[in-house]
């Protein structure tokens, strides 16, 4: 089983949705498809959020 400890929550929830424009804006400029990336971590942001 996999799950998030406190302490990941509390980084993730605190740290890591102020970055989101930050991390968007470097993924465009690289040309990474921005939309590749929120399919590829739909899946493990569904699980932060319920943790």
């Amino acid at each position: 089983m996999v799950g998030v400890t406190d302490a990941g929550r509390k980084a993730f929830h605190g740290n890591g949705k102020p970055l989101y424009g930050e991390l968007r804006n470097t993924l465009l400029e690289a040309g990474f498809p921005y939309e590749r990336y929120l399919r590829d971590t739909a899946l493990p942001a569904q699980l932060l959020e319920r943790s």
